[in-house]
């Protein structure tokens, strides 16, 4: 369902388009039926980095005082490693910090609806960067099917998408100038400059990839990774549409 948001094919006349529809995804499972495998997610995290993924997606997560420094280490050694890792902000209508969207060194997406509004479900707080759609996203499902969803995971691979767009345009960019970029060309939602509800904005493809001073360039992005385990994401789903 997050593949299809950053990558459905385009121009071939069935379902969406995805974002980015042009790029490679790499999906690694880390996720059972059992749940959450923090030791899969951080080997996942390490193995990306070292084998070309320019953005790491992470449609999951938890309210957690914090997770393990092994977590935070392998962020980290991604981050410098030129990654860029985006991840939701959580479904729980809290302000309590929810990781690895709280991660200093992760872009938290929070979600609005169809008005622009803050979807009802959506975190926020100080770890906010950035807002994407986030209610009733038609995307893809195994099988060839398309359905809706709604949460945190729909709004994270539109960011994802956009960083990929960049990237594909200006790969030179580090993980600071890819924010820094994404910042200036937002269209901005609620109070004036940054909230908590939308952090900077909506994040905008056409402003952030055409509308900057960012030298041209002809290179092209290798691979996006898609960090998704298919259990927890339906799992969320679920706990939204409540």
């Amino acid at each position: 369902m997050v593949s299809g948001i950053i990558a459905a094919a385009a121009n071939n006349g069935i379902g969406i388009v995805g974002v980015a529809p042009n790029v490679s995804i790499m999906p690694l499972k880390v996720l059972s039926e059992s749940g959450e495998n923090w030791a899969e997610i951080n080997s996942a995290i390490r193995y990306a980095a070292d084998n070309g993924a320019r953005v790491i997606s992470m449609s999951f997560g938890g309210n957690y005082s914090r997770l393990s420094r092994a977590t935070e280490a392998a962020i980290d050694y991604a981050y410098g490693r030129g990654c860029v890792l985006v991840a939701g902000a959580g479904n729980d209508n809290s302000s309590e910090l929810f990781y690895p969207a709280a991660y200093d060194h992760v872009i938290a997406v929070s979600a609005i609806d169809q008005m622009d509004k803050r979807a009802s479900f959506s975190n926020y707080g100080g770890y906010i960067d950035f807002c994407a759609p986030g209610v009733d996203i038609l995307t893809t499902i195994k099988g060839g099917e398309y359905t809706n969803g709604s949460g945190t995971s729909f709004s994270t691979p539109f960011v994802t998408g956009v960083v990929a767009l960049m990237l594909s345009e200006y790969p030179y960019l580090s993980p600071d100038e890819v924010s820094a970029t994404l910042r200036v060309q937002v269209e901005d939602l609620g109070e004036v400059g940054w909230d908590p509800y939308f952090g900077w904005g909506l994040v905008n493809a056409y402003s952030a990839v055409s509308q900057n001073a960012i030298p041209e360039s002809s290179n092209t992005v290798l691979f996006v990774l898609i960090i998704s385990g298919t259990i927890m994401i339906q799992a969320l789903k679920k706990r939204e549409s409540v």
